[in-house]
Order: structure tokens, then C-alpha cells, then sequence
């Protein structure tokens, strides 16, 4: 997944030089990282091998946003190939840390496809972590933001960004209230290559304040400036709730022994803001 969102990010986090990497994608292609142009390659085990990679860097899935357009049964028979291929790639004598990205939709999975597959990876990892005695990190990742985002539209803190800079004006279509906590992609990489370098089996949850998306959308407007933000389906009354969040205490922990001082929501905004506006 070297070409989306997280492989991006971790690119333009690293201070290895790029020729470090093996970067392995959908397709061969050319991708821009800072000023520099890096090559993606489409999957070769024995390209890999020769390699000989230590460290898995694993941000390969396709998410939920797929299974209209592809349908169910293609949707896992793709992540089933990845799947095969992280087992792979864990295998190799050479590896000896995997950071693998999962969901929060792994808790509770029962019935959600998506869930349900991110949970075998959450297994496969760890047991695979267990049974050959390597480190690994599972970052499971609820809602976070981030400059580098692939597709701004998917997101509602990308899309209340880029409303807010091309409209003036912000839409909150939910009938119910909407509970998230954001934080950074870079923070959540940043955290993942703390742990992983402590050794041992670790889960990191993703966190951030509390915060509801009709309050996100005046943040981002206020920002702005000049941003009408309305919400037609909402009632003064909200019975419903939407609450999509981890219990930010295992956030908490994993970020103060890292020593990293978490990016406030405004912070978060301003710097979506700011790359949204670099693009146009």
C-alpha cells in the first residue's frame, strides 16, 4: 500500500533514505514524495526475496467504501490475496517487525465484512509475531486526519476541509449526533515506530479528543472564515448517536511513552487546511 494515504505518510515521515524502501503497490508506477520521484513496483515475491526485507510496513486493504462498487464476493476474494500476501511476507527469514494498519472496526465485528477481515489480520499478525518471536505493532486506527489524504471527499474532517476552502459553505447531513476523535495519520506512524522499536507484541488504538462533527464543522469554518455551515437534518433533539470512538486511554498511554506532544484538533485543521490549499 505504498501509494496511498499511510504509505505516503510514512514515506514522507522517514528520515531513511528512500532507496531503503522496497515499495510495493497496485501498479508499477512513479510517485512524487516531498521533491523526489520514487518507484513503485507491482507485487514480486521474488524481487522481495532478493531484498530481503526486515522491517513490514503493511497498509494494504481495500475498506468498506468498495463493496458497491466491486460487490461482496470480489471484495474478499482482493483482501483475501493480501491477507496471503502479508502471510508471506511474515515468513521471510530476513523479517523481524511488521506494523500492520487495522480498524476499529475490528471490535465487535460480528456481521461486518470489513470488521471481520481486519480482525484475521489482527490475528495472523500477532500470532505469526508469537510463534516466530519477531515485533510487531497493530494500529488500529478509528478516525484520524492528515495532510496526505488520498481521497479528501471519503472523510468527513477532509471533506468539511475542502467544503469550507471551495464552497464557503459546510454540510453536516447527519440526523443523529456524530461522535469522533481525531488524530493525526503522522502521529499514529509516529507512535507505531516508537513501539516497534521497544521489541515485544503491541496494540495501538487511536485516539484523540472527543468531538461532534457539527462542532468539527464550525472549527474548520472559523478557520476559514466566510464558511456557512447548516445542518438540515438535525433537530434540536438528537435521541440517536452515531459513537465511533476507542475508550482513548490505551492513546493516552502509548503517546506519552513516546514522548510525543498529540496535535489538538485546530492544529489537525489547520494543517488539512493549509495542504488543500497547496493542491488548488
Amino acid at each position: 500500500g505504498a501509494g496511498g494515504w499511510f504509505g505516503k505518510t510514512a514515506l514522507a515521515l522517514s528520515d531513511l533514505d528512500l532507496q531503503d524502501f522496497m515499495l510495493v503497490g497496485s501498479s508499477a508506477r512513479k510517485m512524487r514524495v516531498g521533491d523526489r520521484f520514487v518507484k513503485i513496483i507491482v507485487w514480486s515475491e521474488a524481487e522481495i526475496t532478493q531484498f530481503r526485507p526486515d522491517l513490514i510496513l503493511d497498509f494494504a486493504f481495500l475498506t468498506r467504501n468498495w463493496i458497491p462498487e466491486i460487490g461482496e464476493a470480489e471484495f474478499v476474494r482482493r483482501n483475501r490475496a493480501l491477507i496471503d500476501r502479508l502471510h508471506w511476507l511474515t515468513q521471510l527469514e530476513s523479517v523481524s517487525s511488521v506494523i500492520t494498519v487495522s480498524s476499529g472496526a475490528s471490535q465487535g465485528a460480528t456481521g461486518d465484512l470489513y470488521g471481520e477481515m481486519k480482525l484475521e489480520v489482527e490475528n495472523l499478525v500477532r500470532g505469526v509475531a508469537e510463534v516466530r518471536g519477531i515485533s510487531a505493532v497493530i494500529a488500529r486506527v478509528w478516525s484520524v486526519s492528515g495532510s496526505l489524504v488520498s481521497n479528501p471527499g471519503m472523510y468527513a474532517f477532509s471533506s468539511f476541509a475542502n467544503d469550507a476552502l471551495t464552497n464557503r459553505a459546510i454540510k453536516v447531513d447527519s440526523d443523529r449526533s456524530v461522535q469522533r476523535r481525531y488524530c493525526a495519520v503522522e502521529e499514529v506512524l509516529a507512535v507505531s515506530a516508537h513501539m516497534i522499536r521497544q521489541g515485544g507484541i503491541n496494540l495501538l488504538e487511536s485516539g484523540g479528543d472527543e468531538i461532534e462533527l457539527l462542532d468539527l464543522a464550525y472549527i474548520f469554518a472559523d478557520l476559514v472564515g466566510g464558511v456557512r455551515v447548516t445542518a438540515p437534518n438535525r433537530s434540536e433533539l438528537l435521541i440517536d448517536i452515531d459513537s465511533y470512538i476507542s475508550d482513548n486511554s490505551l492513546w493516552l498511554a502509548s503517546v506519552e511513552a513516546s514522548g510525543l506532544k498529540p496535535l489538538t484538533i485546530e492544529e489537525q485543521a489547520k494543517n488539512v487546511i493549509q495542504h488543500l490549499s497547496s493542491r488548488s
